[in-house]
């Protein structure tokens, strides 16, 4: 039976974000479903033009859910009991908007949208362009230390370091969005007239950290 060592590699890699990624949420509510879906659409397009204002392709917006639902209120009868009530429609959209990280467009972007008739629920988030690199960098990070440390307690064994018998790697969620981020409600939104926005930081870099275990033969 062949000796062996094993050890677990850690890798870990910092990776500067590169893309700004915005969700907003639209709501539109009117007892009548035409003139909800008409101001839906309205919303929308005071977004689309916010979006191409602020020097963004069309195509970057894209639509991520689109719901339709009938809306209740609670009232109370004529016996004081509470009860449902039949309010109308309420239209709500989901948007994805993803573009390259530049602070001046997300600033004209946030500034046209809180100038304009929409007002959504908003988020921001910086991420990568290309996550699945950066998680590959990790893994290589992770194989390299496994490999540093199997050679120096061999060489502190008086040994050598023979073949790679087995690596044992689960497959696990490697986040690739940075901790730094921005949101919004419906009603600060008006509040963000064009100007009135501003980014003074670089967001923080984003941290992606793996590891396998590797078995090697030693002599």
């Amino acid at each position: 039976m062949p000796r062996t060592i094993t050890v677990r590699g850690t890798g870990k890699i910092s990776a500067k974000p590169d893309q700004i990624s915005v969700s907003l949420t639209v709501e539109a509510k009117d007892p009548d479903y035409a003139a909800a879906m008409e101001k839906a659409d309205r919303d929308a397009d005071a977004i689309s033009r916010a979006v191409r204002e602020a020097g963004i392709e069309d195509d970057a917006l894209r639509m991520a859910n689109f719901n339709v639902r009938a809306d209740y209120e609670s009232v109370h009868d004529e016996h004081g009991n509470w009860k449902n009530v039949f309010a109308g429609y309420a239209v709500t959209r989901t948007y994805a908007l993803l573009f390259p990280l530049d602070a001046d467009v997300l600033c004209a972007l946030l500034g046209g949208i809180g100038a304009s008739e929409a007002s959504p629920q908003l988020s921001v988030s910086f991420v990568l362009s290309d996550p699945e690199k950066a998680k590959r960098d990790a893994l290589e990070d992770a194989v390299r230390d496994a490999r540093e440390k199997a050679e120096l307690l061999a060489r502190a064994s008086g040994c050598e370091l023979g073949t790679l018998l087995s690596v044992e790697y689960s497959v696990a969620h490697r986040d690739t969005v940075s901790a730094t981020s921005f949101a919004a409600d419906e009603a600060a939104m008006p509040r963000m007239a064009k100007g009135a926005f501003r980014m003074n930081a670089a967001p923080q870099d984003i941290e992606i950290a793996d590891n396998a275990v590797f078995t090697w033969e030693i002599r």
